[in-house]
């Protein structure tokens, strides 16, 4: 069976956005709409991901939790599937004890490191202070800082003008795959946290996703 085309996701990503939409007005509407997409597109994960967004801001966080499980192997943009093991991991988190929990032990990840500089470190500390406060501003300061430590751990051989997708490049070389993923999602969520769409906010979910990014990459170039 060929892949779905890139219209045809488009197309039942708005469905599901539409369906995630009414369900915040009228959750029996929602979930009607949710399963008449469910019956037609069972295996597109963009229909529980919309869900699962939905019985979140609904505050079901267990209902949320099953639906962006079984959104992570459906979806085919590794974007996307990063964002849904995110909105997982917070949401265990919340049901084992508080996202609380999850940033101290961002932070202690964050003092293990050693190789990091002080402005790098202080940044950090503040978009940590960010992520339950102000995730969207939270993104925009991890993808600042990711740019900041590609500009130390990919200096240019020629001058220091080099874009981040450059840098992002030239440390690929050097980076396993799941590395790579986690500063294309970093980079994604901060640009989406600079141009917000009123329609679909950045989460605490996409922000502690993006920390969780950036401390992996950190600690991927720790121990290399």
């Amino acid at each position: 069976m060929s892949p779905p085309s890139r219209s045809s996701l488009q197309t039942v990503a708005h469905l599901a956005e539409v369906a995630r939409q009414a369900m915040l007005r009228d959750r029996a509407s929602g979930e009607v709409q949710f399963s008449r997409l469910l019956a037609r597109y069972p295996e597109d994960g963009m229909v529980y991901y919309e869900r699962g967004v939905a019985y979140r801001e609904l505050g079901l966080y267990a209902l949320a939790l099953a639906d962006f499980e079984r959104a992570v192997p459906l979806l085919l943009l590794r974007e996307s599937k990063q964002r849904a093991l995110d909105a997982a991991e917070v949401l265990r988190q919340r049901l084992d004890g508080g996202l609380g929990g999850a940033l101290t032990n961002a932070r202690q990840r964050l003092d293990r490191l050693q190789r990091l500089d002080l402005l790098l470190t202080i940044s950090l500390l503040e978009a940590l202070e960010q992520v339950d406060v102000d995730p969207a501003h939270a993104a925009v300061l991890l993808r600042d800082c990711l740019d900041r430590f590609l500009r130390q751990a990919m200096p240019s051989g020629k001058s220091d003008h080099d874009d981040w997708r450059a840098r992002l490049q030239r440390l690929g070389a050097r980076a396993p795959q799941a590395v790579m993923q986690h500063a294309q999602l970093v980079y994604v969520l901060g640009n989406l946290g600079t141009h917000p769409r009123p329609d679909q906010p950045l989460t605490m979910a996409d922000a502690y996703g993006s920390l969780n990014g950036l401390l992996s990459i950190l600690e991927w170039w720790e121990g290399h």
